[in-house]
């Protein structure tokens, strides 16, 4: 009632019923269950979900639901979210769906925002030049860079493959992404390996 008051956004983004059986992250949900008493919230609730035989949403089990929570909270932005505004949260949105992509084996998507390749070229000084299979990775900075943004991303426990032979980088390496953002056109350049500070 008090329009001045503190409230509650909820954002729904929706296909929980859907049909998008073609990958693990379209396959798992979250549903919020909020209580709420005399306009008060007393409490919120993270419910997870697996979608079945296309359009049939079944509870996770519980080490499913530690994994979805796990990935939710990974990919969750940091307090400060001022790198999400204006041309740097374009480039931000471009490379976190197109190394997104190119992990979960999308990758003509990867290559729509320019990633037409992961290789551990793009962070390790002593690269071997093999495919980026699996890897954690966050945003640590937005620097402008003559006519484009560069973004530095950190990459950590790299799991990479080359002639059929696996090997990992455990340790953090940072990557300097380059990224042209122009009007509504945004597009990875390049990526190049930087020295850990």
């Amino acid at each position: 009632d008090d329009a001045n008051g503190s409230g509650i956004i909820v954002y729904g983004i929706g296909n929980l019923f859907f049909d998008q059986m073609w990958s693990w992250e379209t396959r798992t949900g979250l549903i919020a269950r909020h209580t709420i008493y005399d306009g008060r919230l007393l409490s919120s609730e993270m419910l997870t979900t697996v979608l079945e035989d296309y359009a049939q949403p079944r509870w996770a089990t519980a080490e499913e639901r530690r994994e979805i929570l796990e990935r939710v909270h990974s990919a969750a932005p940091d307090k400060d979210t001022t790198l999400y505004m204006g041309q740097s949260g374009s480039a931000l949105y471009a490379i976190e769906l197109a190394i997104h992509a190119w992990l979960t084996g999308e990758y003509s998507t990867a290559a729509y925002w320019g990633l037409d390749k992961l290789t551990d070229n793009a962070f390790a000084v002593d690269a071997r030049g093999g495919q980026v299979t699996a890897t954690d990775w966050r945003v640590l900075d937005v620097e402008p860079e003559d006519d484009r943004l560069q973004v530095i991303v950190e990459f950590r426990d790299a799991t990479c493959t080359l002639d059929g032979n696996e090997y990992r980088y455990p340790e953090a390496h940072l990557s300097a992404v380059s990224v042209v953002v122009d009007d509504d056109t945004v597009q990875i350049v390049g990526l190049r390996p930087m020295a850990a500070s």
